[in-house]
Order: C-alpha cells, then sequence, then structure tokens
C-alpha cells in the first residue's frame, strides 16, 4: 500500500492568532453527511418503538453502497443506534438483504469499537440471532449478485463469529452451537474418498466418528418424528411449509442439503474464492474491492488455521484444497504495487497450515518429529517415483534427501515428467483438489489441475522446512532507518477497518512457540512505532543542517539527544561455536553534557540495559528553517543509517566503567565531555560487515547523533531477547498452569480446588481480628471452635488455624465457570461447583438443599518471641470482608489465584495479606512481587513493612526504590549495608551476653565465632535450665500443692540463666504470679537469644564474600525471601536473573489488567527449570479488566491484533475462576453508584455510610456529584489546534473558576485534583492554572492535574473532571475509561461536559442517566466555609445559587477574590488577579464544527488517551474572545456583588482585555512568586502546548546554562531571565520543530522593546513575538496578517 499522508510530518500554524482551522472539503461532506444521519435518526428510530419502514433501510443501504460503505457513515449509523432501535427489533427470517447487510455493518463496527455486539444480541434473543446468522452465512456462501464490497463485510462478520468460539461463558453458548456444524468432522464430506481414508488410517478413532455420522444422518430420513423436528429447527415459516407440503417428494432431499450446506460452508468459501483470484490477470484493470475481498478472505484462514479449535478439521480440508498454491500461482500475488499485503497473508497462510502441531491431541510438534516427518513423506515421494517414472526419476530416488528437498532442485526434478505424469504422481500421493460431486475421484480431480499448480503443490509439500526460529536468532533486535519508516511493516497511526497481515492475541494459542512467536511480532512492531515517534519528536528540536563548509550543525537542541563528539568500536568478541556473528561488540561514544544541571545528571544516570541510537544524518538544507514538508521524514533530514545500542555503563577517569553503587561516589573526568561505553547488536553489525553500503560507506565512523528513550518505555530490547531466549530454550510453564495458560481445558483446571495440592489446614496468622470477625466471613458454615487448655469458658483470640472440608466448594463472589463447561468436566460435582455466592441468604440456600459444611477453626497461642519492645509481632489492622478473605485463602493455596478488585475495594491489603501469610506459613519459600508502576509497588511495598515481616528479607529491585517514603534503603546494595550493619549490631549483642553469664573469651568477633558460642555454651545451659524446670512443672501439675506451685514459679526467675543480659528489658521479667506466664516469658527470652544466633548464621556468607557485587547477588538469590519489581525490571534484568540462579515459588502480581500479556508472563519465567520442572507453585493476579487496559499506541495494533489484551483479561474472558471483591469504602455510595452498575453486587462498607466525612455535604456546593452542561464559549466548543491534541476554553475556564471558588471557601488545594481526557486539555488547564492560581495566596495550584489515563490507580477527595468534547463522543465511549474517571474521587466529583452530546450514548447511558437526574446548571451556597458546614448530603432546605454558565461563574469568583482581598489588608502587596473571560452581549451561532480537523474527524477516537505521545505544540483560540463586545459587562447575578463597593477600583483595560492576554499577564507579572508551587510540576520532556497568544513558557529547567538556550530554539537568554526563574516550579518547554519557537522566558525578561534587533533574530521570531515588537514600538499592523508580512514590516521599520 502506498504511503498515506498521515506519514507526513504536521505543524500547526504559523499565525499567533490561532484562528480556527479551516474545514478541508472532504471533512464539510462528512459533517453533512453525519448530519443527515443523525437528522433520520431522529425521525425514524428515536427509540425501539419506533415505525418501521423497510424502504427506509433499503434507501440507507443504497446510500452506503453508492458511496463505497465510508466508515464515517457508518459509525454514525451506529452511534445512532440504527442497529437496537430499528434493525434487530424488526428483523425475521423474511427480511431483505438490505436489512440484512445492514445489521452486518453494524455488527462490525460495534466490534471496531471494541463492543461484543453478538453476546449482547444472543442475551436479547438467541433464537433471533441464530435465524439472523444462519441467513448471513448463507449469503456468504452464495453471494450471487452482491458486490464485493459487500461480501468483504460478511467475510469480517465470519471472522469476529469465529473467534468468539473459543468463549465459554454461558452468553455464549448459542455461538459455540450453531458453528459446531461448520467446524466437525462433517467438513470432511468434501474431501475425497481417498483422502478420507488416508486420514482415517493416521487416525483410527476418526473412522468410527464417521460411520456414526453417516448413520445419523441415513436414519433421518425413515424417523418421521426426527423429521418434524428438524423442519422445525432448521427451516423458516415458509420454507417449513413448502416442506410439509412436498413432504413425501422432497424429503430427503432438502433434508441432506440444509446438512450439507453447512457441512460445505467452508469449502463453498474456498471454492468460490478459488475461482475468484484465477479469474484475476494482469492486463485488468484493479479491482480494489475486489482485493480487499481477497485479503480479508486469506485473513479468515489465517484465523481458523490459528485456533485449535477450528483447525482441527479445517486443516486438512484447507490443505487438500492448495489454497496456497493456488494464490501463489495467482496474478495478484505477482503484482508488485498492489499484492504486497496479499503476499504477507499468504504466507502467514502457509506458515499456519503447516504449524508444529497435532491437529487431534494438541500436542507441539518438536524439531526432531518434524525433520521425521519430512524425511517420511520425502521417503515415500522417493518409493512412488522409483515405482511409477525409473527411468526418468531414478537418480532422484536414490538422491540423499537433502539433496532433494531444496524448492529449486525438486521443481527441475519433476520438470522432467510431463502433465499426465504429473497427475499420475499426484493420484498415488493423493493430491487433488476437493469436489462437491459426489462421485468425483482421484482421478478426475486430478485432471482440472494445471502443470504449474501440480509443480507448485509438490513442491509446497516436499520442500524442506525453513526453522523459523534459526531466522530469529539471526534478526537483529534494534529497528534500522529502513524498518523504521516502511509502512508495511509497522502500520501509522491511523486504522479504519483494514486488512492486515499481523498476528492476532486471541482467547487460545496453539503452543507456547506460537504464543511466543505471536508477542514477538507485535511487541517489535509496535516498539518501532514508538521509536518512530521519538525520532520525529525529538530529532527536529535539534534543527540540524549542514553549513557551507559541509559540516552538520545543530541550531536548537533536545533534552533526549545530542551530537555525538566521538565514536569508536572497541571490541569485537570472536563468534561463538555454530554462529556466524560476533559473540559482542562494544563502542566508546563521548557527549559534551554542557546542559543544566538536572538534564545533565539524567545523562550522567544512564545505567545498564538503557537503551539508545546512533543517528548519522546529513541534512540537505544549510538553514535549519527550510525543512521540506513535502518528502518523507527520511530525507527531510538526510537521515543516512540508525543503529540501536544498550549503554553498559559511564566510564571513570580510568576509562573503566562505573559500577552502579550508592555509596561509592565515582570518580569523573573533569570537564563536560563523558563517554560511554555502549554494547552494540552483533547481528546488525555482522549484516552492515556483509552488507557495507556503498551510499554511506563505514556508517559506524559517521554517527554524529545519539538519542535516549525514556526509561519507561525503553525496555523493549531486554523484552525482545528474554522472548527469543524462552524460544530457543524448552519453555516450561508448571504443569499445572500450562493448559490453562494457552485457553485449552477445563478452564478451572488451576484453581487449587482442583489441585490434589490442595492444603485442608491454613493459619490465617492475622488475617481475622477477632472471634466475630471468623462468623461474618463463614456466614454459610459451622464454624466449630478447638479451645485451647485454659479452658472453654476462655474466648479464643487470633491467630486462627482454619480446616476446610477437602471436598467444599470452592468459594467465589462472582460467576465463575458456566454450568455447561462444569458438566464437562472429569471431577466431581461437588468439586466442580464452583459457583456458589456467598451472598446468597439462608432462604435460597434451602430452596437449593445445600447442606451446611463444617470448618474447624483453632485458636493458636499468641508466640512470645522476646521481653523487648521490638519483639511484639506487628499486627493486621484491616477487618477483612468475605470476599477478600476468600482471596486470601485462594493465594494462600497452590494454584491460581485470580482476584477482580472494583475501585476501592482495598486490592492493595488483600496482596500485602497474602504475602504475609505466604512469608510465615512456607518459611522456605520466597515469593516476587510484580506491579506495572513503581507508584503501585512502593504502595504495596510500604504497607508490607509495617506487617511481621523482617525487615532483611525484604528486597525492591528498579528505579523506584528511592521513591520509597522511608529513610530506609531497599535496594541490593541498601540491604547489603543494612545486613552489615545488623551483623555488628548483633556481634555486640552477643558480646552483651557472654560477659553477662561471665564469659572470658572474645566470642563476637565474627559470625562462625558466635555460632560455636551458641552449641557449645548457650545451648547446654538452656537444655540444662529447661530440663530442670520441666521436671518441676511436671510435678507441680501432678501434686497440685499450692505452696509447691509458688516455689516453683519463684524457681523460674531464680534459676534463669540469662536474668543479667534481659536487665534493659521492661521489668520485672519475670511477675511471679502465674507459672505458665512466667514460663512462657523464659521461652520467650530464650526464642530471642536463638533468633540473635539465628540471624547471623544466616549472615555468615556475606563474612566469606568481600565484593559489594558478590554480596549483593548473594542477597539476590538467597537471603531475600520477598523480592519486589515492577514488570519492566523483570524483563530487563531476566537474562541476569536466570544466570545468577535466582529462584521464587510464589508470583503476585498487581495491577495485572494494566500489564501487556507478554509482559505478565515473563516474571513467571525468571527462573531455569530443574529436570524440566518448573518449581512455581502459585500465581496470584490482582486487578480489574472493568478499568483501562494497557497502553498501545499504535491502533492498528490495538484494534486489529487486539494487542491491549491483557494476561489477566483473556483468563477472565475463557472463564477462569475468579474472585470478586465486592465492598468499597473508598467513596460515598452515591458516587459509587456512578459506577457500581459494571460490578455485579458491588456493596459498600459500613464506614463510608455511617462516618461523618462521608454523611456532610460538600460546603458551598449543593451535590456532591454533579454533571454541569458547558456551552460554547463566544462561539466555540472544542478545538483542535493539532491532530488528537484537543480542547475546550470554556471547560478548562469553568474548571478553573470553580476550583478558584472551592478554594475561596477553604478547601485545601492538597484535597482537589483537576482530570480531562485529552493531553490538549489538560496543557490548557495547566496554563489557565499557571495565570490565575500558582502565584496567588489565595489559590495555588491543585493537587494534580492529569489525565484520566494516567491518573489510574489515584484518588483524591474532590475531582474537577472536564471531558472536553462537544462533536463526537470519542474514545470515551470505552466504558473502561468512563469508570476510572468515575471512581477517582471520595466525596465530590463534578463532571463538566456537553450534556446534550454524551446522554446520546448508549454505552454510557447507565452513568449519565444519573448524572442528568440532577440539574445540568451548577448549584451552590457560597455563604457555606470548608471544615465548618453541618449540612448532610440530603438536606435540600436551603435555596441554592444557580450559575447559569462560564462566564457568570467566573465573574463570581472574581468579585469574590476581589472582596476576600479587601479584606486582607494587604496595601500595595496586594496581588492582581487577571480579569475574568467575557461573553458578548450578542448572541453568536455556534460553530464549533469548524475547528474539527480533518484527519481527527476521519479517525474518530483513535490515539485520543491522555497515554499516547504528545501532539505537537498547540496554539489555542485565543483571539476569539477579544472581539468589539469584550469590555461588555457579563450579564446575571454574581455570588456577591462588590460591584457596589465604591473603594473597589478597577483599571479600565483590564476590564475590556480579552481572557488570555489576561492570563499571559498574568503569567508575565507573577513569574517569580511560584517557588513554593512545585505540585504544579510537569515534566519537561512532556510537549506541552502554552497559550496561543503567549510564547510558551519555560522554568529553569529548560535553560542551558552554559549556552543559554531553550530547547528546540537558538536564541539567546539573559543571566538576569534566568536567575528570575523559580527553583522549585517545573512547567514544560515547547520542545518545538519551528526555528521561531521562543519561550516565555524571553517574553517575561527579553520581550522586544525596540527594533534594535538583528536581521537574524527577527527571522526566529515567533509570530507573537512580532506582534509585540511592533505594538511596543507602535507600528500599525493587519490583524489578520501573516507570518510573513510581520517579519517585513518589522525589518521595514528596522531599515532594512
Amino acid at each position: 500500500k502506498q504511503p498515506t499522508e498521515n506519514m507526513k510530518r504536521r505543524h500547526e500554524n504559523d499565525s499567533g492568532d490561532a484562528p480556527r482551522s479551516v474545514m478541508s472539503k472532504a471533512a464539510k461532506e462528512r459533517l453533512r453527511d453525519e448530519n443527515i444521519i443523525t437528522k433520520l435518526a431522529q425521525e425514524h428510530w428515536p427509540d425501539k418503538d419506533s415505525f418501521f419502514d423497510s424502504s427506509v433501510i433499503t434507501n440507507v443501504y443504497n446510500d452506503l453502497l453508492n458511496s463505497g460503505f465510508p466508515q464515517h457513515k457508518i459509525s454514525a449509523l451506529e452511534f445512532s443506534m440504527f442497529l437496537e432501535n430499528y434493525l434487530w427489533g424488526n428483523f425475521n427470517a423474511q427480511a431483505s438483504k438490505e436489512h440484512i447487510l445492514c445489521m452486518v455493518l453494524m455488527i462490525n463496527e460495534k466490534f471496531l469499537e471494541a463492543q461484543d455486539p453478538l453476546r449482547e444480541l444472543s442475551s436479547e434473543n438467541n433464537i433471533t440471532l441464530t435465524t439472523f446468522l444462519e441467513t448471513a452465512f448463507s449469503l456468504a456462501s452464495h453471494p450471487q449478485d452482491l458486490c464485493f464490497a459487500a461480501r468483504t463485510q460478511l467475510i469480517i462478520l465470519l471472522i469476529r463469529c469465529f473467534q468468539s468460539i473459543v468463549r465459554t461463558d454461558v452468553e455464549n453458548d448459542a455461538m459455540r452451537t450453531f458453528l459446531q456444524p461448520y467446524i466437525s468432522l462433517n467438513t470432511w464430506h468434501c474431501l475425497l474418498d481417498e483422502q478420507r481414508e488416508e486420514q482415517f488410517a493416521k487416525y483410527p478413532k476418526l473412522a468410527k466418528g464417521w460411520k456414526k455420522l453417516n448413520k445419523r444422518l441415513s436414519k433421518l430420513s425413515s424417523c418421521d418424528r426426527s423429521y418434524n423436528n428438524l423442519i422445525k429447527k432448521r427451516f423458516h415459516t415458509q420454507a417449513r411449509e413448502f416442506l410439509y407440503v412436498c413432504r413425501s417428494h422432497v424429503f430427503e432431499f432438502f433434508l441432506k442439503e440444509a446438512m450439507m450446506q453447512k457441512h460445505l460452508f467452508v469449502f463453498n468459501l474456498i471454492d468460490n474464492f478459488r475461482q475468484i483470484i484465477e479469474s484475476i490477470d494482469n492486463q485488468s484493470s484493479v479491482d480494489y474491492e475486489l482485493i480487499r475481498y481477497c485479503e480479508r478472505f486469506l485473513e479468515f484462514l489465517v484465523d481458523l488455521e490459528a485456533l485449535l479449535i477450528t483447525r482441527r478439521y479445517l486443516n486438512t480440508v484447507i490443505s487438500a484444497c492448495d489454497i496456497v498454491s493456488v494464490c501463489h500461482l495467482s496474478a495478484l500475488y505477482q503484482m508488485e504495487n498492489y499484492g504486497h499485503l496479499f503476499r504477507q497473508l499468504v504466507e502467514m497462510l502457509r506458515f499456519y497450515v503447516g504449524f508444529e502441531i497435532d491437529e487431534f491431541s494438541g500436542e507441539p510438534l518438536t524439531d526432531d518429529m518434524m525433520t521425521k516427518r519430512h524425511y517420511t513423506q520425502m521417503h515415500r515421494l522417493q518409493v512412488i517415483a522409483f515405482k511409477l517414472f525409473r527411468d526418468k526419476l531414478e537418480d532422484f530416488a536414490f538422491s540423499h534427501i537433502s539433496g532433494i528437498d531444496a524448492r529449486e532442485e525438486l521443481s527441475n526434478y519433476l520438470d522432467r515428467l510431463s502433465d499426465e505424469e504429473l497427475r499420475e504422481l499426484c493420484m498415488h500421493l493423493r493430491i487433488a483438489p476437493p469436489s462437491k460431486v459426489d462421485d468425483a475421484t482421484l482421478k478426475s480431480s486430478s485432471a482440472a489441475m494445471s502443470r504449474p499448480l501440480i509443480i507448485e503443490a509438490l513442491c509446497m509439500r516436499f520442500t524442506r522446512r525453513l526453522s523459523q526460529l534459526d531466522s530469529l536468532n539471526e534478526m537483529p533486535l534494534f529497528p534500522t532507518e529502513k524498518v523504521l519508516w516502511d509502512e508495511n511493516i509497522v502500520p501509522t497511526e491511523s486504522y479504519s477497518n483494514e486488512c492486515l497481515a499481523l498476528p492476532k492475541l486471541n482467547l487460545q494459542f496453539l503452543t507456547m512457540f506460537d504464543y511466543l512467536l505471536r508477542n514477538l511480532n507485535l511487541f517489535n512492531m509496535e516498539s518501532v512505532y514508538e521509536i518512530r515517534l521519538d525520532f520525529e519528536e525529538h530529532l527536529p528540536r535539534m534543527r540540524p543542517y549542514t553549513n557551507q563548509q559541509g559540516v552538520v550543525c545543530f541550531a536548537g537542541w533536545s533534552r533526549m539527544g545530542l551530537p555525538i563528539q566521538d565514536f569508536a568500536v572497541v571490541q569485537v568478541s570472536a563468534p561463538r561455536v555454530g554462529e556466524n556473528h560476533p559473540a559482542s561488540v562494544r563502542a566508546d561514544m563521548t557527549l559534551n553534557l554542557s546542559l543544566p544541571a538536572h538534564i545533565r545528571q539524567e545523562w550522567e544516570n544512564l545505567r545498564h540495559h538503557d537503551v539508545g541510537f546512533l543517528i548519522s544524518i546529513h541534512p540537505p538544507m544549510n538553514d535549519p528553517s527550510l525543512v521540506d514538508q513535502g518528502v518523507p521524514f527520511l530525507q527531510q533530514y538526510g537521515i543516512v543509517a540508525i543503529r540501536g545500542c544498550e549503554v553498559e555503563g559511564m566510564l571513570d577517569v580510568d576509562g573503566q566503567v562505573i559500577e552502579e553503587r550508592p555509596d561509592i561516589k565515582p570518580k569523573l573526568p573533569r570537564g563536560d565531555n563523558r563517554t560511554f561505553r555502549l554494547i552494540l547488536d552483533p547481528n546488525q553489525y555482522q549484516l552492515d560487515l556483509d552488507n557495507p553500503s556503498s551510499e554511506s560507506g563505514d556508517i559506524y565512523s559517521s554517527f554524529n547523533v545519539f538519542i535516549r528513550r525514556n526509561p519507561k518505555e525503553n525496555n523493549f530490547k531486554a523484552v525482545l531477547e528474554t522472548i527469543r531466549d524462552l524460544m530457543n530454550s524448552q519453555c516450561v510453564v508448571p504443569e499445572w498452569l500450562h493448559d490453562t495458560f494457552l485457553g485449552y481445558g477445563d478452564p478451572g483446571a488451576a484453581h487449587y480446588s482442583r489441585l490434589s495440592t490442595q492444603k485442608a489446614q491454613l493459619n490465617f496468622h492475622d488475617t481475622f481480628l477477632d472471634l466475630t470477625h471468623v462468623h461474618e466471613t463463614f456466614p454459610e458454615y459451622e464454624v466449630n471452635f478447638e479451645y485451647s487448655s485454659a479452658g472453654e469458658s476462655s474466648k479464643p483470640k487470633p491467630p486462627f488455624v482454619v480446616t476446610f472440608p477437602i471436598n467444599m466448594p470452592s468459594r467465589k463472589i462472582d460467576s465463575l465457570v458456566p454450568r455447561s463447561v462444569a458438566a464437562r468436566a472429569t471431577s466431581d460435582l461437588t468439586t466442580r461447583e464452583i459457583g456458589m455466592d456467598i451472598n446468597k441468604d439462608a432462604s435460597v440456600k434451602k430452596e437449593e438443599e445445600i447442606e451446611r459444611k463444617h470448618l474447624i477453626v483453632k485458636s493458636l497461642p499468641l508466640e512470645n518471641r522476646g521481653p523487648f519492645p521490638v519483639d511484639v509481632p506487628r499486627q493486621n489492622l484491616v477487618r477483612f470482608t468475605p470476599a477478600q478473605v476468600e482471596a486470601i485463602r485462594s493465594g494462600m493455596q497452590p494454584g491460581l489465584t485470580l482476584v477482580v478488585g472494583p475501585p476501592g475495594t482495598g486490592k492493595t491489603d488483600v496482596a500485602v495479606q497474602i504475602i504475609a501469610n505466604l512469608y510465615r506459613n512456607e518459611p522456605d519459600q520466597r515469593t516476587l512481587i510484580v506491579t506495572h508502576s513503581n507508584q503501585a509497588l512502593n504502595q504495596l511495598f510500604e504497607k508490607l513493612m509495617h506487617l511481621d515481616i523482617e525487615e532483611r528479607h525484604l528486597l525492591r529491585l528498579g528505579r523506584g526504590e528511592e521513591l520509597l517514603e522511608t529513610t530506609k534503603d531497599f535496594s541490593r546494595y541498601g540491604r547489603v549495608d543494612f545486613v552489615l550493619q545488623h551483623r555488628l549490631q548483633l556481634l555486640e549483642e552477643v558480646q552483651l551476653l557472654a560477659l553477662s553469664i561471665g564469659y572470658p573469651t572474645d566470642v563476637a568477633s565474627t559470625c562462625e565465632t558466635c555460632g560455636h558460642f551458641f552449641h557449645q555454651v548457650i545451648e547446654p545451659m538452656w537444655k540444662s535450665y529447661f530440663s530442670s524446670i520441666d521436671s518441676l512443672d511436671i510435678s507441680v501439675r501432678a501434686n497440685a500443692d499450692a505452696t509447691a506451685t509458688i516455689e516453683a514459679i519463684a524457681q523460674i526467675a531464680q534459676y534463669f540463666p540469662f536474668t543479667e543480659f534481659f536487665k534493659t528489658a521492661p521489668q520485672p521479667l519475670f511477675k511471679g504470679e502465674n507459672f505458665d506466664e512466667d514460663w512462657d516469658m523464659a521461652m520467650g527470652c530464650m526464642k530471642h537469644i536463638r533468633h540473635v544466633f539465628e540471624t547471623l548464621e544466616e549472615y555468615r556468607p556475606f563474612e566469606q564474600v568481600h565484593r559489594g557485587r558478590d554480596r549483593s547477588k548473594y542477597l539476590l538469590t538467597k537471603e531475600a525471601k520477598i523480592v519486589a519489581m515492577t514488570c519492566t525490571h523483570a524483563a530487563l534484568t531476566r537474562r541476569e536473573l536466570v544466570k545468577l540462579g535466582f529462584k521464587y515459588d510464589n508470583v503476585i502480581m498487581e495491577e495485572a489488567a494494566q500489564i501487556l500479556e507478554v509482559e505478565t508472563f515473563i516474571p513467571l519465567m525468571l527462573q531455569n527449570t530443574e529436570d524440566q520442572y518448573n518449581r512455581l507453585k502459585r500465581v496470584v493476579l490482582i486487578g480489574d479488566h472493568h478499568q483501562l487496559p494497557p497502553v498501545i499506541k499504535n491502533m492498528a495494533f490495538k484494534k486489529f491484533s487486539n494487542m491491549e489484551q491483557s494476561l489477566f483479561t483473556r483468563f477472565i474472558r475463557l472463564g477462569v475462576p475468579h474472585v470478586l471483591l465486592d465492598k468499597q469504602g473508598r467513596m460515598r455510595p452515591s458516587l459509587a453508584n456512578l459506577f457500581r452498575w459494571n460490578y455485579h453486587g458491588l456493596g459498600d462498607l459500613n464506614h463510608v455510610v455511617k462516618e461523618k466525612a462521608f454523611c456532610i455535604a460538600n460546603p458551598g456546593l449543593r451535590f456532591e456529584f454533579q454533571l454541569i452542561d458547558v456551552g460554547s464559549f463566544q462561539g466555540i466548543g472544542e478545538s483542535v489546534p493539532s491532530p488528537h491534541f484537543i480542547q475546550n476554553l470554556a471547560e478548562a475556564e469553568y474548571v478553573v473558576a470553580v476550583y478558584m471558588y472551592m478554594r475561596l471557601l477553604g478547601y485545601p488545594s492538597s484535597k482537589i485534583t483537576i482530570l480531562t481526557t485529552y493531553n490538549g486539555q489538560k496543557a490548557l488547564i495547566n496554563d489557565v492554572i499557571r495565570a490565575r492560581c500558582v502565584s496567588h495566596p489565595l489559590f495555588g495550584p491543585p493537587s494534580k492535574i492529569e489525565t484520566v489515563d494516567k491518573y489510574q490507580g489515584s484518588q483524591n477527595d474532590y475531582v474537577l473532571l472536564s471531558l472536553v468534547r462537544t462533536r463526537s463522543v470519542g474514545f470515551l465511549r470505552d466504558v473502561r475509561r468512563l469508570v476510572v474517571a468515575m471512581s477517582r474521587a471520595r466525596l465530590g466529583l463534578y463532571v463538566f461536559a456537553r450534556a446534550s452530546l454524551f446522554k446520546k450514548c448508549k454505552e454510557l447511558s447507565p452513568v449519565f442517566t444519573q448524572l442528568l437526574k440532577r440539574p445540568t446548571q451548577l448549584h451552590l451556597y457560597p455563604n457555606e466555609v470548608f471544615g465548618e458546614t453541618t449540612r448532610t448530603v440530603t438536606d435540600t432546605t436551603f435555596e441554592p445559587t444557580v450559575v447559569k454558565d462560564m462566564p457568570h461563574m467566573a465573574q463570581s469568583v472574581y468579585n469574590m477574590a476581589i472582596t476576600r482581598l479587601q479584606t486582607m489588608n494587604l496595601g500595595s502587596h496586594t496581588p492582581s488577579i487577571p480579569a475574568p473571560p467575557l461573553s458578548t452581549t450578542t448572541e453568536q451561532v455556534d460553530n464549533e464544527e469548524g475547528n474539527v480537523n480533518e484527519e481527527e474527524d476521519s479517525q474518530k477516537g483513535a490515539i485520543e488517551s491522555g497515554d499516547e505521545p504528545q501532539a505537537k505544540q498547540a496554539k489555542l483560540t485565543s483571539d476569539a474572545s477579544a472581539d468589539a463586545n469584550s469590555h461588555d459587562k457579563v450579564g446575571g447575578d454574581t455570588l456577591t456583588d462588590v460591584e457596589s463597593q465604591g473603594d473597589i477600583k478597577i483599571k479600565a483595560e483590564d476590564s475590556t482585555k480579552a481572557i488570555l492576554p489576561d492570563i499571559i499577564q498574568a503569567a508575565k507579572n507573577e513569574q517569580n512568586d511560584v517557588s513554593s508551587k512545585s505540585d504544579l510540576s510537569m515534566s519537561v520532556d512532556e510537549d506541552i502546548p502554552s497559550l496561543a497568544a503567549a510564547e510558551p513558557s519555560v522554568s529553569h529547567q529548560t535553560v542551558l546554562d552554559s549556552p543559554n538556550k531553550v530547547e528546540g530554539s537558538s536564541l539567546p537568554i539573559s543571566c538576569e531571565a534566568k536567575s528570575e526563574l523559580s527553583p522549585d516550579l517545573t512547567v514544560s518547554s515547547r520542545e518545538g520543530n519551528e526555528p521561531s519557537q521562543a519561550n516565555d522566558h524571553e517574553s517575561t525578561s527579553e520581550s522586544p522593546k525596540s527594533i534594535n534587533l538583528t536581521v537574524q533574530e527577527i527571522n526566529a521570531m515567533r509570530v507573537v513575538d512580532l506582534k509585540e515588537a511592533l505594538r511596543l514600538n507602535d507600528i500599525t499592523f493587519s490583524s489578520t496578517a501573516r507570518k510573513k508580512e510581520l517579519r517585513e514590516t518589522l525589518l521595514k521599520a528596522k531599515g532594512n
């Protein structure tokens, strides 16, 4: 396919006025079409009860057909609920063809929007769905006069249907039943008899099945009852009547015909396709729709082959049809311009047809097995050739197989035979196309085969199989310049339901090799796409050009890229045995780090495993501003070569790689130059040596740019390397998990209730708080307690040990496995019924006659660990719910545990308790903790630190360790230092013990001497004491004499040998009141002493190992019992961990639904197997598949390949048993109702219902949640200054006004978060906050301004949410994103949106129905104060103040602030407040559609997430408010009438200023007052645009210390400007690609005050700079003047 316009680099409008983007003709037509469809929907299908007119459907379909099924029309129809309100309810068996095809289009579109329409329709009416599918399938196999575009839509429907067959949920039972005849053994009816017999000889059981099928079919004609039932079931009304009438004549014919239509369905499709593909020739005109149909059909066949359930029988049919050979010989395959995708799909089909698997057993075939099969086939071919054609093929028959199984040699031998001889050879090999004719034979079928087809088919079957693994091992892991911008390899960001040659992540995979291969390819391509975006972002900021001397220079700079000062390859190791590339290649690279301190530190912190790219560029232009945007990116900047590399480390002054140790400060060379040791890709290095480029010569001597990547997104090389390593090794998944992992067998096979290793007795330790807690947790069981020896009157206390009946059903909160699946299980019913709902009341249980089972609960005495306060165990204080206890129980048992945790249900607490219980119950096992983000990992780790887990057994790996809120260092070297320090403390303690008992020798010099001291001195003393007291205890208990008891108690203290040692403990050590208590204390003291020596024994290896690195390795592999890391770190260090021999038994993974499938798999494989045995015993995945999935930036991979599917989500969809946490404790119940509908049975904890904080209303606000309808401002709603960078000025101002109002009432800023759905809106809100609030003492910045996507996992008390969109809902149709947005607030949620738009969306209706029950105008109580309000949420006594719109709110807040400042009496220090945005007095037309960018409109919702790469710098529609009427006062009442106060004077110019110039002025005046507002800080590498009428704001982080330049610009900045920068406020700069871009500091301290400027400076100025310079010099200019005109005016005034 030809490169699309999306590959062209996009730039914003140069105009500082930022006019509305002009709509193209195509965009206007699309808008017109959407409006027509909207009106049509309102007229004909406003609801499901609308009057039905079939002509409407016919007209709609004909319009779509005539216009080529445009995507925007289909999307508009689907959004208008065309399917739900009109098509579905009026469908029946007599529906027209147009009706059926319209339904097909709508269903396909819903699938594209990540919905599952078949499941929804099945739940409404199974019979109707079956009827529709039968009709659609019949239409697909007999298309008749359908155009290829319609046929393509039918094939897409088939693809979706067959993909759904894997799902095991109840709603999918109808689909599975319907599709069964299409994929069963009956499909072999099309095979020739000889072909079937050949298969039956291989699999004898199939022969028996075939006989049964034929027998059943023959009996149907003689059974009148079966006939009637079949007619009723399989035929529609009219056909049924006809068959009853003609029963005696056509019964057998119609019956068999109906059956055969399903059995031959796939064959008929293949036969039709074969006819189509053979009809194409090179001379005929290209029919694009025909090509798309062919591509889609190949995709359909690939999908059938990629699922074991569909390939089991159909692979034989597809192979017999030789469709791959037919495609190879087709004219389309040979077309250079149009056949590229077709060729890719053919190769994919060829790969899966011959995939290494036994279709009937599901067992993977090893290389040896495949080689043996190949030799057997070749031997058979040689024998037949010798028998039949000895005269021509005798040498062939006696040749060695390796000499004849290459394609060229085999083809040469076959060319010796004539056509008839070739056909005879095919007959003996059973090679012939299947036929519909009943009496077809091998001879008649092979006669139809042409000579080229016969040779191709024979070569396809007998050619030597190429090892894909060998090619993968030779594949470079880093992309090159040829790969990065090849759209045939990596699609662009645009995706509109095209067919692609990409693997798909289905619910099932054929083998582990298939699983790894698909993930390898997809992850590789997604990484390439992300790297491409990085280059297109950072390279233009460096603004390279070639000077007159031919030297490459850089007029700008980028934070992530630097020019290379020197580069040299320093080491090329010899190849390993069996390899043809070097073992390793290393190079040294020198960079000049004359950068600001914080950026310099980033470069110096490049660590091992960090990946960068070496670039050789030779820009064609000699002026950085003369970039030719009309050519591809490679040619724009003259990119010659790109090679990836891995950083090994930075070199010190001695030229050695610096070891990563926090306790040793390396010696760095003087100056700014730093040298890095790089590891190059040996495969790529060898390829470059073997194929030198004639144009560039030695590319390794021409690198002049180095670009690094964000470490958080830079694990691609490690992931690819890990997958390749796993493919080369025998990747052994635990046996109990293998089938579940691949998606086969019983979905609950890995659940603990199915495993023989299930434990009946579990020690829950401190999980339960008291006796009542146990009863609350197990209401459906009879709880029996075993009391302690103190008597039955003593109340049992934790810790508790619970004994479960081993055959009890697995308790579960949500439905687990469908009954149909459970019925097919081999285990007994009691073990399989794991769908028990603990919320069922007693009456329901009585009805089901479920016998209450008994649980035995035993209370264990609390362990006495010693008399010191540090010896007291730390206890859990969380009162876990029954669902949480079930999750904890499941996690403690061996097997697979899935925990679905809705927002606020305590997922982290559950994970922490599971880890703590495993640590105490399984002291010899090691647990690995994995999360997606450092934030989540640190939260979990911090909670672990407060539980009863010894600090020495905790280890935190990765870069986020320094973010832990503790003074302790839990990194590898930090833990080593802790061990060494703790060892010294324990040695001192041992020495004190020796002195206390009068032992004269120094015994505490080493851990070894301490061990001898314990065994030779301490242990004998204790044994003597123990035996004497124990015998005394026996005699006392036997005699029961009071005097003897008192004497015995006294003797415990009298003879205790270590009294002197414990004198520092709380006294008295022995109270002398109770024998058991004192004896328990003596035992506790000895336990303390024993623990000291046991710990020293564990520390003994640290004495024997002296190097810090070796000590850290020992700590990792032996000492640490709980190791925590992110999935990124797991991928980066997998090879190192395996090499070290890292072992673990349990994996606990939180945020599992946010982690890519392959990144979830890698942490399970961080250890080597032992004798083909994986020691992994438990896998606990905790997440929420109803929230946002992993972030995939390329929409093709996301939508086509389903790459966003996590392993957690896949398991849930497969029906794997899971526990649903059913009580939320985060937010008010009313707020939880906004997402409760998406979680079955979600309730509330008591504290959110009863506690005062959740019952008191939010001060100043009428409702605890409200939808505020935001109209257009100055006629503008949403604006799109650059593609996918969407903003809404009205919502931004409204949100900030409400935030300012809350601050004026006393709300702490730390409790308020502002969320939005787009990066563009986030940038806009940041600018408004920075101008109005940051430096003002009344306001300050909020706690966080973030996108919804990035705020997942966080929460705050009050959330202000801006939804931005006013034209289309966009990606908010994804309910998962809406759930995240609705669940971030604890006490108050205020949504700012266009109500009329969002209420139309069906997917969002459960939320917006609730929101729209309340007024959509903001209701306030301005007299209330935060912290003093007593009004309850339900109190409606007082009449609220109603805010009409955004200007009303902004003006009211402005007046309130003025009043507050007046009361503060600050005098001359009174800070200024920017004037509020003003509306016009005349009504303006809402023409927001004019702002829609054409590309954004054509790709609705694509690349809209806050997680997508930052779009280019945006310009806002700022001047829209600066019109002639901007001085008019805002209409309506205000919250405080301050205009009447005569002593308050507002400057005239402030009242006439437009909103955006106000913001700019405030930002300039108050730039240096924001040093304490670090909460607003943003990363500089985020490409955040500033205001349109102002220069982009840049903090001290974006100012170069030495060259005094701003990133992306070459303009100087004065030292005075730098000194004014706040040291704490960090706002992002425009890392722009335009040479005219400056920054806020230039406008703050170096704004052009005269025309005393150089020509170069004027040429480099932005539009706003030019206008400012002209205004300051009183030079008139046109308001519509463009950049060129302004520059010429200023140059003319200067005199040039």
